[in-house]
């Protein structure tokens, strides 16, 4: 299968707190908040490891924690998502 990646990853496991905002008419804008980690990481995206699915294409709030005490804060969108079992780990 031939890779579609621009740029390479490298395994990088990071804490990393996610905001996931949602509509609601009848209250205005909600949001979800939960920590994960990421998996790998690269100048175009990175990969998340969370306990249940976010949906395709909902903008996420990221801040990133990089061991070194060091904090990023960026925007994404949700380009995929899959289950995957503790071996593909």
């Amino acid at each position: 299968m031939m890779e579609k990646r621009q740029h390479s990853r490298a395994v990088v496991q990071a804490d990393i707190t996610v905001m996931m905002k949602s509509s609601n008419t009848e209250t205005g804008t909600e949001a979800t908040v939960f920590s994960s980690h990421t998996y790998d990481i690269s100048l175009g995206g990175l990969m998340l490891v969370v306990d249940a699915p976010v949906p395709v294409d909902i903008p996420l709030e990221l801040k990133l924690r990089f061991d070194q005490g060091q904090d990023f804060s960026f925007m994404g969108t949700v380009i995929w998502n899959k289950k995957l079992r503790r071996d593909d780990l």
